[in-house]
């Protein structure tokens, strides 16, 4: 499912069903001028021992401590494990890095950030996806030409570009980009990986 929110984890491809948070116990925050922040970027799977939003939870304090007014997630949707990485080869644009904890755990974070006077940025990569196991690849059936997200789109030196110019593709971007922002889990800002080689539109 390209909207799922969460999956099992490692290459198994299995997608669970999950509420949206609609019931969630949002803290009120008022984020500050965007030019007012001092960011911390953070790698959520090296950021602690354990590499989960849990563990990272925990050591919010300390970063707020140290003057920082926003962090700056590197990439949180659910990405190959064909290499160690930072998350810049996604699979799943709209479902939580399971390995990093659930959609609730997001949310979690997300709040206790903004306890803290922190703004959340989440780094999206919307140039490509992950060629080792992407079940967009084979998504309706047509894997010889990249499914319907990846079709005829060509290669980048990342991954396999997103064919842009579909209708269904550019609303699944978009809607990757609206989750984050929207009320599932009331981030503040977005960073666009590799910018220069998105569509202008």
């Amino acid at each position: 499912d390209p909207y799922a929110r969460h999956t099992t984890g490692g290459d198994s491809k299995w997608c669970v069903i999950t509420d949206r948070g609609e019931s969630f116990a949002w803290t009120d925050w008022e984020p500050r001028p965007f030019d007012e922040n001092i960011i911390y970027e953070m790698h959520i799977g090296s950021f602690t021992e354990e590499g989960t939003l849990e563990a990272a939870i925990e050591k919010l304090d300390h970063v707020a401590g140290l003057g920082f007014t926003a962090l700056e997630l590197m990439p949180m949707a659910e990405f190959s494990h064909a290499t160690e990485s930072w998350g810049y080869n996604p699979r799943q644009l709209l479902a939580i890095h399971p390995e990093y904890g659930s959609p609730d755990m997001m949310r979690k974070f997300v709040n206790r950030a903004h306890e803290l006077k922190m703004g959340v940025i989440i780094d999206v990569v919307l140039h490509h996806g992950s060629v080792d196991g992407n079940e967009l690849w084979d998504y309706d059936g047509w894997s010889h030409e990249g499914g319907i997200y990846h079709e005829r789109a060509g290669d980048t030196p990342w991954g396999k570009q997103f064919a842009f110019w579909k209708t269904e593709v550019m609303d699944m971007l978009r809607a990757a980009c609206s989750m984050w922002l929207g009320s599932e889990y009331r981030c503040d800002g977005l960073r666009f990986d590799s910018v220069n080689d998105l569509p202008p539109h």
